[in-house]
């Protein structure tokens, strides 16, 4: 278990990676992070983090980037304690640039409105592509919504957003998400296993079954269809149908925000499921 100090300085790493795509050296933490710290300490630390695979140096003299591992280490702290998303935004919008990449942009004055018309509508499913649309643009991400039981087509948007990704800026390095929407078996297989968790599914990186996700990670969770099938949501056999859970997700790089995402699915899954 890593002591608080290695935590702060791994959530910090994470944080400023995500908004600069570039390693992380101990004097930008330093300066912007924890400035309680020298940077001879936060390298102490980093080395440490690197030995123990939460991080890693691209080559010698660089700063560190965070590995598979340290990203579920970050996750798995967000999971238990949400509270950090409050430290985490605050250690971002002091960070000059960091804009909308900050874990409170999902909190904007847009957002509220979107996610409570959505609450309200009597035909959710009509909104639903301007929502997806929306949240892919905050995050340069690809949204995906599938819901068996309203539509028979898989509703996606961004996927040229992923493309502004520096990961990504080689179209073909995308090739591996296309592939995935035109191949309906193997996206079938993970919204399955999505639906088959009543809580937020989170694949990173290295995590994926298929290796050529590697280089992307998946935030999703399942929703219950009942509150948009309209007509149909007064009929019990539906209702107790294990069809009828639909599924959001979220792709992007591994270099994600994570806090913007859970916060991001979780509130538009809570407010798909709210009765009109």
């Amino acid at each position: 278990m890593l002591t608080e100090r290695k935590n702060t300085i791994l959530q910090s790493l994470i944080q400023e990676y995500v908004v600069s795509a570039h390693p992380v050296a101990s004097s930008t933490l330093a300066q912007h992070y924890v400035p309680l710290l020298s940077a001879a300490t936060i390298r102490n630390e980093l080395s440490w983090l690197e030995n123990q695979g939460y991080v890693v140096s691209p080559h010698t003299s660089a700063g560190r980037m965070p590995t598979t591992s340290g990203y579920r280490t970050f996750v798995n702290s967000l999971l238990l304690h949400p509270q950090l998303y409050g430290a985490i935004a605050h250690r971002s919008i002091v960070r000059e640039g960091a804009g909308n990449n900050t874990v409170g942009a999902w909190q904007s004055q847009a957002t509220k409105p979107l996610l409570a018309s959505i609450a309200a509508a009597s035909d959710k499913l009509a909104l639903v592509p301007d929502v997806l649309r929306f949240f892919a643009e905050q995050n340069k991400s690809l949204m995906v919504f599938w819901a068996p039981q309203l539509s028979n087509s898989i509703i996606h948007r961004g996927l040229p957003l992923l493309l502004t990704q520096p990961e990504f800026a080689e179209a073909s390095a995308v090739l591996p998400i296309m592939q995935l929407l035109e191949s309906h078996g193997s996206l079938m297989t993970i919204f399955e296993e999505i639906v088959s968790a009543d809580y937020l599914h989170i694949k990173i990186g290295s995590e994926h079954k298929d290796t050529q996700l590697y280089e992307f990670s998946l935030v999703a969770m399942r929703f219950d269809c009942t509150c948009l099938l309209g007509e149909q949501k007064n009929n019990k056999s539906a209702a107790k149908s294990a069809k009828n859970y639909g599924v959001v997700a979220l792709f992007g790089p591994t270099r994600m925000d994570y806090a913007w995402a859970i916060s991001s699915i979780s509130s538009l899954v809570k407010n798909l499921e709210r009765p009109a």
